[in-house]
């Protein structure tokens, strides 16, 4: 199997796993605020804002590869910042075909859309699915500058509430800087 692929299926089951676990700890913020926090990540070049009704998951912000960052709207929607380095070769239209060649791999996954978006001057790849049915989730992703990492910004939701809060995701990726 293409080592991308391996690297690409092992970001997104650990962003399941990450989910699943956290939909089931039962905490919700109820918050409603409507300004922004901003999450930067000077190590790995990375900022954006994020609404501050959703929490940081304290024990994943900054945690080890690949989940650098976690923010939940409630027990059912989160956020997720995955990221990966040693990526040796891999150029954006090859990590985009191993995304999705990865996803085929991801149990209950069926593909809703794909495009090639750009962000603030980002190229990025926008992966819309399903998951095991209940829950929809749309994953962005994108190399640095340099092409040295890749990340992934993910956002999941039950399919009740997804459309509900997808504007606050694209609002929190509309403000995408990479350094």
């Amino acid at each position: 199997m293409n080592k991308n692929i391996v690297i690409i299926a092992v970001i997104l089951l650990v962003g399941f796993g990450a989910y699943y676990i956290s939909s089931n700890k039962g905490t919700t913020n109820e918050s409603n605020q409507s300004t922004a926090q901003t999450y930067y990540n000077a190590a790995r070049g990375i900022k954006f804002q994020y609404p501050s009704e959703w929490s940081v998951d304290s024990q994943v912000v900054d945690g080890p590869n690949p989940i650098i960052a976690k923010f939940d709207k409630d027990a059912d929607t989160s956020l997720q910042l995955l990221h990966s380095e040693n990526i040796d070769d891999l150029t954006f239209d090859s990590y985009a075909t191993s995304s999705l060649e990865a996803l085929e791999f991801t149990p209950g996954y069926t593909l809703i859309s794909e495009e090639t978006i750009d962000v603030n001057g980002v190229k990025t790849y926008q992966v819309t699915a399903t998951y095991e049915g209940d829950i929809k989730g749309r994953s962005i992703y994108f190399m640095s500058p340099d092409n040295s990492r890749l990340f992934v910004i993910i956002y999941r939701s039950t399919q009740d509430k997804f459309d509900q809060f997808l504007s606050e995701f694209d609002g929190t990726l509309n403000t995408l800087e990479l350094n």
